[in-house]
This record gives C-alpha cells, structure tokens and sequence, in this order.
C-alpha cells in the first residue's frame, strides 16, 4: 500500500494543473494560479514521500514528469494565453491562434527539461536548467505582479508575454539552479542556500510589515534567480 501514496500525491499534482487550465479559461486566474503552487507543495510531497518510504521506482519517477509537464509546461502556458487575450483586443482570430502557437514553446521546453533530466545519467547537487516547477512559480510570481498592478498589465501585456516566453528557455539552458537540498550543513558548499534563506525570511518579514504580503513570492523568487546565477561564477 505503501508504495502508491507517493504517485497518490503525484495524481493530485496533475488533477490540480487539469483543474488550474480550467479556471485559466474561465478567466479565474487567480485560482488557476493557486492551484499551480498546491499543486508544487505536492509535487515536492511526492519525491520526499518515496524517498522517506524508501518506494522509489522508475514509474512513479516517469509519472512525475508526465504531471510536471502538465501542470508546469501546459498550465502556466494557458494562464498566460488567457491572461493576454482577455487584455489585449485583438482585430482578428488569426493573431489568437498564432499567439497560442508562439505559446505553445512553454510546454516543448518544460518537455526537453523534462526528458534531458530523465536522461541525466549522473545526477548533480545543482538542477542543470531552471526545472520546471520553479519555471511555473515564477510564471506565478510575475502574474501576481500584473495582476495587482492593472494598469501595469494593460500597458506591458505584450512584455509579460514575452518575459515568460524568454524565462521557459532558461529550462534548457546549460545554467546551474541550486537544488535546495542539504548533502552536507557546511557553509562554504551551501554559502548560497543559506544566504537565500536569509534574505527570504527577511523579505517575508518586511514585506508582511509593510503590508504587501503578495510580493512575498515574487521576491523569493527573483532571489533564487540572483543567488542561483551567482553560484555558476563562484565554485
């Protein structure tokens, strides 16, 4: 029994990007992008679950990767598709559909991370590519900054669009994105966690002093970015 509570948690993880595409095209974005993040807390569940139960098997590592290009490479990219069209008038269907094409290189890039991770013969302490769970957080993160900023979205649709475009090839390129995850506490190898973590706890205190919880995310994130850069130039 013990062995599918993992791939329990990787179902709830697709269910909730099936689910995340729906509310995108009903123009619920708002719930489209909470149930990307529920469905990353779970995500995140699966992988430690199998490991704590010691149930790890190819399956449920190929099922994973089926769910994350779902919910991680299809959901951000229809949030996104959805978000624009509902901002931008557009004179004619054939710039909608032209536009969900151009779109359509979100999921063939969460696609390729995917495959060159499944692929990876040798696995590193650092993720070789953005993955792409962290790729749809950021899609998140940004969204929520329009969103909260209307007049912002109205004006720079066309910029948003193209900042996530450009943020998905960032899956396959070469860069190194720290895994946080802990293989010794010291701080010389982990200088870069530990500092991400600081600067995240202070973030979250100042942002919730001054009453702009919702930039809590954003600004996780853009950290993670910086110190993730950081760490290619400094091993």
């Amino acid at each position: 029994m013990k062995k599918h509570i993992p791939n329990l948690f990787t179902a709830i993880n697709l269910l909730s990007g099936w689910c995340s595409v729906y509310f995108a095209f009903q123009d619920k974005i708002e719930i489209a992008l909470l149930l990307i993040v529920f469905a990353a807390f779970f995500d995140l569940m699966d992988g430690f679950a199998a490991r704590l139960l010691k149930v790890e098997s190819s399956f449920g590592a190929q099922f994973d990767s089926f769910a994350d290009l779902f919910t991680f490479g299809i959901a951000p990219a229809t949030i996104v598709f959805n978000l624009v069209v509902d901002q931008f008038n557009f004179t004619h269907s054939y710039y909608v559909v032209v536009l969900f094409l151009i779109l359509g290189l979100i999921p063939v890039n969460a696609a390729i991370r995917l495959v060159k991770f499944n692929l990876l013969e040798e696995k590193t302490s650092d993720f070789i590519g953005l993955p792409s769970p962290a790729f749809a957080l950021a899609v998140v993160s940004i969204t929520l900054v329009f969103l909260f900023q209307p007049s912002l979205l109205e004006e720079y649709h066309l910029h948003y669009t193209l900042l996530v475009l450009l943020l998905s090839f960032t899956m396959v390129t070469k860069w190194k994105f720290m895994a946080l995850k802990f293989v010794s506490f010291d701080f010389k190898s982990n200088k870069w966690k530990y500092l991400l973590m600081l600067f995240a706890v202070l973030s979250f205190i100042l942002l919730f002093m001054f009453g702009n919880v919702v930039m809590v995310m954003p600004i996780i994130i853009l950290l993670y970015f910086i110190f993730s850069i950081l760490n290619n130039y400094t091993k």
